[in-house]
């Protein structure tokens, strides 16, 4: 992976980590996507890459924990569906700031059985922390509700709004939102 891409995916306190991961995949891959999605994380803008493009790491042996939390996040963005779903489940609980957009962004595609893996497991989430990331993102929370609508319109139409997984995360979403601002 370029270095600079995984780098700018996260904070600068990751920076160092994230540069010794993406220097590991450089055996075993290929490139980043040039599209990148950007939010906030913690006042710090970063660039998350939309899609990346590289073998999936299985051996897990020789990273430090911090380090296959990083490596997980950035399996979220692989080109193989199936690679995201299990790089998710990985960082379901792991609730810091900087694996909050990982896990958001996913809610917005169109992967169904990402979006229930997501539903079923919402109680490992730090709710709290989703709720500042969407506060702290506004706009990038205007797209993932735009998105689910898309994907439901184009994909599963049939399905009605009450019965789409991506509609009962939104509602979710949504609550969060609506706590945070009562709170404040």
């Amino acid at each position: 992976m370029q270095v600079s891409s995984a780098r700018n995916a996260f904070p600068s306190a990751l920076k160092d980590d994230a540069e010794a991961v993406a220097i590991r995949l450089t055996n075993t891959m290929g490139l980043a996507s040039p599209s990148t999605f950007t939010v906030t994380i913690d006042g710090e803008t970063v660039s998350i890459p939309d899609r990346v493009y590289f073998d999936e790491v299985t051996t897990r042996a020789g990273y430090s924990a911090l380090h296959l939390s990083v490596l997980d996040c950035l399996q979220t963005r692989h080109h193989s569906g199936f690679v995201r779903e299990r790089a998710l489940r990985r960082i379901l609980d792991l609730n810091t700031s900087w694996s909050a957009p990982f896990t958001v962004q996913l809610i917005s595609e169109y992967v169904v059985e990402i979006l229930e893996i997501i539903e079923a497991n919402w109680g490992q989430i730090d709710e709290r922390m989703v709720a500042r990331f969407l506060a702290e993102n506004p706009r990038f929370h205007a797209l993932v509700k735009q998105r689910v609508i898309s994907y439901w319109n184009t994909y599963y139409r049939r399905l009605s709004r009450e019965s789409y997984v991506g509609f009962k995360l939104l509602k979710r979403l949504e609550r969060l939102t609506v706590d945070v601002a009562r709170d404040n």
